[in-house]
C-alpha cells in the first residue's frame, strides 16, 4: 500500500502527536474462546477464558522551515505494537487426552516401531507430553 499526502510548508514550527490504546483488560470474554478443564479422570469441560489482546500504537509528526518560504522540513515517526495470541485446543479433549495405557494399544505401537512395549509406553508419553505443552495460548 501506498500512502501519499502533499501538505504545504508554513514558516512556523508545527507538530502533532498521538496515541492509541487498546487492552482487553478492559473487554469482555469471548463466549467462543475456550479451553479445555480437567473436570475429571477422563471428563474435561470446555471453559471460556480470556487471552491477553492489546494493541499499542503512537506517532508525531513535526515541520517548519529551512529556509524561509522557499524549502520545509518535516520529520513523521509511527510505532505500532500488536500482542494477540492464538489458542490451541484440542478438537475433541476426551479422545486427546484419554492415554493410550490399554495393553493391546502400546503393544501396538510397539510392534509398529519396533521397540518393546515398555519403550513404546515411555515414547508415547513423552510425545503426548510434547503435545500438551503446545496446548493453550500460543504466540502468533
Amino acid at each position: 500500500m501506498v500512502n501519499t499526502v502533499t501538505k504545504s510548508g508554513t514558516n512556523s514550527i508545527h507538530g502533532e502527536a498521538f496515541f492509541y490504546d487498546r487492552d482487553n483488560v478492559w473487554g469482555a470474554i469471548n463466549p467462543f474462546t475456550k479451553i479445555n478443564v480437567q473436570t475429571g479422570p477422563t471428563a474435561f469441560t470446555p471453559v471460556p477464558y480470556k487471552p491477553t489482546d492489546w494493541r499499542k500504537m503512537s506517532g508525531f509528526g513535526v515541520g517548519g522551515p529551512a529556509i524561509k518560504d522557499k524549502l520545509f522540513w518535516n520529520l513523521t515517526f509511527d510505532w505500532y505494537k500488536r500482542n494477540f495470541p492464538g489458542t490451541a485446543i484440542p478438537g475433541n479433549a476426551t479422545v486427546f487426552f484419554g492415554q493410550a495405557t490399554s495393553a493391546p494399544t502400546v503393544a501396538t505401537i510397539a510392534s509398529r516401531l519396533g521397540v518393546s512395549t515398555a519403550q513404546a509406553q515411555t515414547l508415547y508419553s513423552n510425545e503426548f507430553n510434547g503435545l500438551v505443552s503446545m496446548l493453550g495460548p500460543t504466540p502468533a
